[in-house]
């Protein structure tokens, strides 16, 4: 069983490492004067595409005017395109541009590099360690999440 004290430790640890990581992260966004929001909406629409206006709104819990204040910017930035349904004229899709694809490319490779030099720190014991802890989190979580549809279900 952890102790309390060691659990207090990794909870304190996990929160400062979050913290400074979301902070370098937001740095970078600030070289391509994009916001966090925008940041969000464009994984979004990254890992869902192409997406009508109304189903980004509901992804990512935010108004359909919301969306659209900033949604805008990006196309003006070229970062994402519009597209109206042809049998539906009312319908717009969005789907991420080439230099948007490539945006999100350099970002990813911001964060990765910042991950490779911080596991570079490490022994390969203690990546090899951290690979394991990692697999056994990732496995209780996605059990977690099973019961948890499951029980929707219900």
């Amino acid at each position: 069983m952890v102790s309390d004290e060691a659990l207090n430790q990794f909870f304190a640890n996990m929160t400062t490492t979050k913290h400074l990581m979301h902070a370098h992260f937001y740095r970078a966004l600030r070289r391509f004067n994009v916001s966090q929001a925008q940041v969000h909406l464009l994984f979004t629409i990254e890992g869902n595409q192409p997406l009508s206006f109304k189903r980004l709104a509901e992804l990512t819990s935010l108004t359909p005017g919301a969306i659209t204040q900033l949604v805008q910017p990006l196309v003006e930035r070229g970062y994402i395109t519009r597209t109206t349904d042809p049998k539906d004229r009312r319908v717009v899709y969005i789907t991420l541009s080439a230099e948007g694809a490539q945006f999100m490319r350099t970002l990813q490779a911001s964060h990765e590099k910042l991950l490779r030099e911080m596991l570079q720190t490490l022994s390969d014991q203690e990546v090899t360690a951290w690979i394991g802890i990692q697999a056994k989190m990732l496995s209780y979580l996605k059990t977690l999440a099973e019961k948890e549809a499951q029980a929707k279900e219900k």
